[in-house]
């Protein structure tokens, strides 16, 4: 028994005249009466036998139930009854296999992706970017379920034989299920990527480092004053957001490189690999990408709460938390804005029976009717209409807006609480241009809505997008001044924007003409962390500068202050001459208190 295509194989010697075997050449033929439309493998019909057991291989093409194959040795003894007479019966083909004539090949909706169907080992060969499923019902096979893009990096990229059985073999890192969105069982999905582990329930160790980090970045950004008011970092930001949504395009498969982390950093992310729970899965971990973000702004706020109810604290903190917090927004936007549409992404799946189904793109196994979806639906349209959409319009027409306060509708944008928040945004920039994070945030959103509907993954779309925006942007690009009220920070701003224009055109060059891509992501993410690093040093600089002019400023008040007391003094000593002299009393002598003050360095612990 066989399948149409099927190799099969015979085991066979010739033995001569004195019965002893010996090396001849094989020739093999189907009977006149019923092969005259069958054929055999190429090669197969004439093939070398050794001088002991040799094992023959054949595969035959016949659009008959059954053919008779008759293998005979070279010679003229040919006819003889040395013949061997093989009667093969065919077998239906095979799941996920159809008959064509006289083979059994791919399935007709599985020719659009791969016309590569090996019916010996029942697998097929996965080329592209698809992702393949055979459905049964009660052991009984209903057909194919396709999906055109495997989502993210959930499947191999290099070329792999699926075995139709084991659907699983396509899924790269452990990963199984539907669209390859779930984890294999006993197995856990990591933080920092997309591979499944055997974790254990390590979190309450990880929450202390996640909180402690927290804690650090807004120290960081509190005393070097490294945020959105001094205009240094918002290029960058930029530039960082629009990598790490592309990671898969311009990094290498699963790379945790020191740049590449950089980039994570930036955008609030891990960046490397570690177990966090047991348990873990897509739609665990999407609900923790809210809690990091809060957190940060948790922190800040009861810094602000804090100058509010304390005189001293609002001294020494004076009003670097509100630019801290406007920062910490600006650092959060991509990564929750990603999160949401990540909730709000579902795809199509059609089955054998025509019917479709809409699955959640990050697990398909999660239908968009699951009852434990809904929650994360309503929290990702709730921050998206109550947060994303009010931040994103008020910083793109704050400036407008402001100008029509006097009518009631748009007096809030004064308000003494909001109007700070909305300053530290606008402070770096001239005021014709105050819309520019505004407009960068819009910038944002429409690539990654491109992103997010580019479903077949097709990287020239999204490197295609990011040129656009780039040369859409030129005419803002300058190094001697436009947008901000420094040209320095005109030409920093201009030189990350250039770089992801220059990292998307050769990204797109290297793809087509072939290279390094590693390379290029490397060189570019390099200059922008070079870049980053002097930007700490102007601000670490700018620090001990403004003590030091701060020192000063205070040592000539205080000289002021002394020589106001002195003559002050001096005045009162002399009245008080005048009118002894005038009650004729006998010369007075007045002693004139000194104070001495002795001025220490620094004078002040905090600029």
């Amino acid at each position: 028994y066989a399948r149409r295509g099927q190799t099969f194989s015979v085991s066979l010697a010739a033995k001569g005249e004195e019965g002893v075997t010996v090396p001849t050449i094989i020739r093999a033929r189907f009977h006149t009466e019923t092969g005259k439309s069958a054929q055999l493998g190429e090669g197969e019909a004439i093939q070398a036998g050794g001088s002991v057991c040799t094992e023959l291989h054949y595969s035959i093409r016949s659009p008959k139930s059954s053919e008779e194959l008759i293998i005979y040795p070279e010679g003229p003894c040919r006819d003889i009854s040395g013949n061997l007479s093989v009667s093969i019966t065919f077998l239906p083909c095979p799941d996920g296999f159809n008959l064509s004539y006289s083979e059994c090949i791919c399935k007709e909706r599985l020719q659009k992706f791969t016309n590569t169907c090996n019916v010996n080992d029942l697998t097929i060969l996965r080329k592209g970017d698809f992702w393949i499923n055979l459905e049964y019902d009660n052991e009984t096979y209903k057909g194919l379920t396709l999906h055109p893009h495997c989502p993210f990096d959930y499947c191999k990229s290099e070329p792999t034989d699926v075995i139709l059985n084991d659907t699983d073999t396509q899924c790269a890192f452990n990963r199984s299920g539907i669209l390859c969105g779930e984890c294999q069982p006993g197995l856990s999905l990591a933080l920092g990527s997309s591979r499944c582990l055997t974790c254990s329930n390590m979190f309450l160790l990880m929450i202390i480092p996640f909180a402690l980090a927290g804690i650090v970045l807004v120290c960081v950004l509190l005393v070097l004053k490294l945020t959105v008011s001094v205009g240094t970092i918002s290029g960058l930001i930029f530039y960082a957001n629009i990598v790490a949504v592309n990671k898969s395009i311009f990094f290498p498969p699963d790379d945790h490189s020191v740049l590449s982390v950089f980039i994570a950093w930036l955008n609030l992310d891990l960046g490397f690999e570690i177990c966090f729970a047991n348990g873990l899965d897509a739609y665990i971990k999407l609900w923790l990408q809210f809690v990091f973000p809060i957190y940060i702004w948790t922190l800040v706020g009861l810094m602000i709460a804090g100058s509010y109810y304390s005189t001293r604290l609002g001294r020494l903190l004076g009003r670097n938390p509100v630019a801290v917090l406007s920062t910490l927004f600006l650092l959060s936007y991509a990564k929750l804005l990603r999160t949401i549409i990540a909730i709000l992404s579902f795809t199509f799946l059609e089955y054998p029976d025509g019917t479709r189904t809409i699955v959640w793109i990050y697990d398909g196994n999660i239908l968009l009717s699951d009852s434990r979806y809904i929650p994360l639906l309503l929290i990702a349209i709730f921050t998206l209409v109550f947060l994303f959409l009010p931040y994103t319009l008020v910083l793109l027409l704050s400036q407008w807006l402001q100008a029509k306060s006097e009518i009631r509708i748009f007096g809030w944008i004064n308000n003494p609480k909001v109007k700070p928040f909305l300053d530290a945004y606008h402070a770096p920039y001239k005021d014709k241009y105050r819309y520019w994070t505004g407009k960068l945030l819009l910038l944002r959103c429409g690539l990654f809505l491109v992103f997010a509907f580019n479903t077949l993954g097709d990287p020239s779309v999204n490197l295609l997008a990011i040129s656009t925006v780039v040369i859409g942007l030129i005419p803002f690009v300058r190094f001697t001044g436009l947008i901000y009220k420094s040209p320095y920070l005109d030409a920093l701003d201009s030189s990350f924007i250039l770089n992801l224009g220059l990292l998307a055109a050769a990204t797109h060059h290297v793809r087509l003409a072939g290279g390094s891509q590693a390379a290029v992501v490397y060189t570019s993410v390099s200059i922008a962390l070079v870049t980053f690093v002097g930007i700490v040093c102007y601000h670490v600089y700018l620090q001990f500068k403004d003590r030091e002019i701060a020192n000063r400023i205070l040592k000539v008040k205080v000289q002021r202050m002394l020589n106001v007391f002195h003559t002050k003094q001096e005045a009162e000593v002399a009245a008080d001459e005048v009118h002894a002299e005038n009650r004729g009393d006998a010369r007075a002598e007045v002693a004139v208190p000194v104070t001495y003050i002795e001025l220490r360095e620094p004078l002040l612990t905090n600029s």
